[in-house]
């Protein structure tokens, strides 16, 4: 879960084991011997058991870290809105603020085994006053998202005030 799987990486690891599968097994069918014999044996004498406790103690240990990542999401998030994003950080929620101006965007799938399992992928977003661009890594449904960013940014509010209106006294 903690290693990333690019696309064509995990396709060549594939091929490369099915390979070496029926390399061996075609040498054994060759040779008229037995490969399977020792791993049968193997196999055989393993005996693994787990008991109610270590049941309860890998509960635990999956309850405590995902209680820490449920409440550190609140810590930092970003909210994209039509006319600027907002970057909410900190334990007071400090706040940051970018103009979505020129704002261009990339969704990148650095992980196939991520984006089978919820549509996970990268979001980059370049703003044009930045010289860095943001990465927001393991964005759930990216399509579903980058089709939302793009209907969001096709649009543009604009909001008319005369000085009567902000200052409430007429000049």
């Amino acid at each position: 879960m903690a290693i990333d799987f690019p696309r064509f990486t995990i396709v060549a690891i594939v091929l490369l084991v099915l390979f070496a599968i029926f390399f061996i097994l075609w040498i054994g069918a060759y040779f008229e011997y037995d490969l399977m014999k020792s791993v049968r044996g193997l196999m055989g004498s393993i005996y693994a058991v787990a008991n109610a406790e270590f049941y309860f103690l890998v509960a635990l240990l999956l309850t405590g870290v995902f209680g820490m990542i449920y409440a550190t999401r609140y810590l930092d998030y970003w909210e994209i809105l039509p006319n600027e994003i907002l970057h909410h950080h900190g334990p007071l929620s400090d706040l940051e603020r970018y103009p979505t101006m020129n704002l261009k965007f990339d969704k990148e799938i650095p992980d196939v085994f991520e984006h089978l399992f919820l549509g996970a992928g990268r979001l980059v977003l370049h703003m044009a006053d930045e010289r860095k661009s943001v990465v927001l890594d393991n964005v759930l449904f990216i399509s579903s998202v980058e089709n939302a960013l793009k209907s969001l940014m096709s649009r543009m509010e604009v909001r008319l005030s005369t000085d009567q209106d902000s200052s409430g006294v007429p000049h």
